[in-house]
């Protein structure tokens, strides 16, 4: 049932996509996506849309953790909540594309949608278009009501080209929403390029054309303290042994235990110098 989910989805997806080359629509035969004027072809398998080649033996899954909210962190936890509150409102016809979809972790927001599309670089169980994210898009212009982006564009070495992208897919009236982060640890090196402020993200949005721009903290001063101090005590425990290793545990169970009993520092307000990374909310007029 849900593979035939997927192939239906993936029916309605082929109306929207163009050539990467030349942006004309797209025609599909038999198992290849075809484009008309230029003559290139594209595969496709199981209802998914090859864009670029996977290297072999990569393999991208959803990990039961990633969708266990027990065991996020502060910042996942508020990035996720700041696209609940952006996207709640919508349309259940709106046209959402999740761009760099990876382990879906937006899904509980995004399945209400009937036109849900995702998109990333590696063949991830719930991306129906795999391409290059830094490269132009292979959808037709002014097709998407929404853009999602959870932590991506700290992994994408070219921001303002694809939020010019982003700006050319949306229809008139439509909305990019993102989460960066910005003191947060270094993750899935080596596509790790970028920490962005709230400044340079709303500068770039901006440039690209985007109007109604908000950009905002989504950590406090606290709770991004508490984080940073999470992996630092994590990378020094793999590190050590022994005597070292039983000191450090020490000294972060008295850390932790200090910090939750210090609950006056929990309502410091979230402000863009001191925070785990932002929100964007921009409007295509």
């Amino acid at each position: 049932m849900l593979y035939y989910s997927k192939i239906m989805k993936s029916m309605e997806t082929v109306k929207i996509l163009a050539c990467p080359e030349c942006l004309t629509q797209l025609q599909l035969s038999n198992v290849q996506l075809s484009c008309p004027q230029c003559k290139k072809q594209f595969k496709t398998e199981n209802g998914v849309f090859f864009f670029r080649s996977v290297p072999p033996g990569i393999q991208a899954e959803e990990r039961a953790a990633a969708n266990n909210k027990t065991q996020w962190t502060s910042w996942r936890t508020e990035s996720h909540a700041f696209f609940e509150e952006n996207i709640r409102n919508a349309n259940p016809e709106s046209v959402i594309l999740d761009i760099g979809i990876g382990e879906n972790q937006l899904k509980d927001i995004t399945s209400r949608f009937e036109n849900t599309i995702g998109m990333d670089f590696l063949p991830y169980p719930a991306a129906t278009i795999i391409s290059d994210l830094t490269k132009t898009f292979p959808l037709l212009s002014a097709t998407a009501d929404y853009i999602v982006a959870s932590n991506v564009f700290e992994h994408l070495p070219n921001l303002p080209e694809v939020l010019q992208e982003c700006y050319r897919v949306l229809k008139p009236g439509g909305y990019l929403i993102s989460t960066t982060p910005f003191l947060l640890i270094g993750h899935q090196r080596p596509w790790d390029f970028n920490r962005y402020t709230d400044i340079m993200l709303q500068t770039a949005a901006e440039d690209a054309g985007f109007t109604h721009i908000v950009c905002r903290p989504l950590t406090t001063p606290f709770q991004t303290t508490q984080q940073i101090l999470y992996h630092y005590f994590s990378i020094l425990l793999k590190k050590n042994t022994g005597l070292t290793l039983f000191t450090l545990r020490l000294i972060r169970f008295c850390t932790i235990r200090l910090l939750r009993r210090s609950s006056f520092l929990y309502s410091t307000e979230k402000i863009p110098e001191l925070t785990g990374g932002f929100g964007l909310y921009a409007k295509k007029e």
